[in-house]
């Protein structure tokens, strides 16, 4: 074995696994799931006009940016048609429910009792227009988030479902709020999870592409200066 062979023997395999982890982005691109933990919350979200309740999410990690998010609601009693809920990060914000059913022909909003729902990004299958049965809980798992800033507008406004994240940086302060607009009914909210699907952002996937093509380069270089 000449001297350039046992240097490429022994400086490769190094090299390869360097050139991998640059390729391969920040190590926790993937999915972060935050919950109101395995028991129930049984909170009773407060009755109009005592204000609402309110979660604070800290997402630490760097360099990363929303591919999809998720929100799934466990909410029991009360009447659908009082119940406000959104979700805040940095300047924007997601509506999730805004007094569900609610209309200018109908100001009262849908007479169901609860929800089991998960609100999705990227689906045109609001929750607003959900038909609910009363006194019974919305359910299912294919819905939009409400995205409507006033409850009465004919449509949503794409800018505040959960739309508003795509492509994202998830780091901060995330605020889950959830407030009853009318008086006269009590709901509980029993549980709540977020889940955020995180990718490399483009100028660090770009960075890593770079520093493997450098470090190729360098080997290759080092190889032949040693003939």
């Amino acid at each position: 074995m000449n001297s350039l062979q046992l240097l490429a023997r022994q400086t490769l395999p190094a090299a390869v696994l360097m050139i991998g982890l640059a390729l391969a982005g920040p190590a926790r691109a993937g999915l972060y799931h935050f919950s109101s933990g395995t028991g129930m919350l049984n909170q009773y979200i407060p009755d109009s006009p005592a204000g609402g309740v309110a979660y604070s999410l800290g997402f630490d990690d760097t360099g990363l940016q929303i591919s999809s998010i998720t929100v799934t609601l466990s909410i029991s009693g009360g009447y659908d048609g009082d119940l406000y809920a959104s979700l805040a990060h940095g300047s924007g914000y997601a509506v999730l429910l805004n007094r569900v059913g609610g209309s200018v022909g109908n100001p009262y909003g849908s007479g169901s009792s609860g929800f089991s729902i998960t609100l999705n990004m990227g689906l045109l299958n609001g929750i607003h227009n959900a038909s609910g049965t009363p006194g019974q809980p919305i359910t299912g798992s294919d819905f939009s988030a409400d995205g409507r800033v006033n409850y009465t507008d004919a449509g949503r406004d794409t800018a505040h479902t959960l739309d508003a994240f795509n492509q994202v940086d998830p780091q901060g302060t995330w605020t889950l709020f959830f407030a009853d607009l009318s008086p006269g009914s009590v709901s509980t909210l029993n549980a709540w999870s977020l889940d955020i699907t995180t990718v490399p952002e483009p100028v660090n996937a770009a960075l890593g592409c770079l520093g493997g093509i450098f470090l190729l380069v360098t080997l290759l270089r080092s190889l032949i200066r040693r003939r």
